[in-house]
């Protein structure tokens, strides 16, 4: 996927990923890792409205996106394969969570777990080129005109 990478983003936002993911040592746990990628989305994205771990985008069911960002309904979830695929009875819950979420006009976008703590400036990279990609006027109200990115 081309991308932003971490050399391409403004002085200001490299710093924030900076101090967002000064931890010493790797998080295990999935929802640190999530807040983790939260915080870094926050500090990237600060006007725009991020939950986390609290929106139910299918009325009626009690399925959560990790991270949502309402104004485009897009649906960012983390992924580890010990917690997603270990089991099939989950993979396939899974499946079908993710199927009427996307049937109520939801975007997912996934992230691995791993990659959060290896390379989280790429891994914020990647999704700013993805919404730029996606959601032009998203990307330019939110990002480029609040001086996260030059334009």
């Amino acid at each position: 996927m081309t991308s932003l990478k971490m050399k391409d983003l403004p002085p200001a936002i490299r710093k924030r990923i900076k101090n967002e993911n000064n931890i010493s040592t790797p998080a295990r746990d999935p929802k640190i890792i999530q807040e983790q990628l939260f915080k870094l989305l926050k500090s990237t994205l600060p006007k725009a409205e991020v939950i986390y771990d609290s929106l139910q985008p299918v009325k009626g069911r009690k399925y959560r996106l990790d991270i949502a960002i309402p104004a485009i309904k897009l649906g960012i979830e983390v992924l580890g394969w010990q917690y997603h695929g270990k089991h099939l009875n989950s993979f396939k819950q899974d499946i079908l969570r993710h199927n009427d979420i996307v049937a109520e006009g939801w975007l997912i976008y996934y992230v691995a777990a791993g990659r959060i703590n290896s390379e989280p400036a790429d891994v914020v990279g990647e999704l700013l080129y993805f919404i730029s990609r996606r959601y032009p006027e998203f990307y330019q109200s939110e990002v480029c005109f609040h001086g996260n990115i030059g334009t």
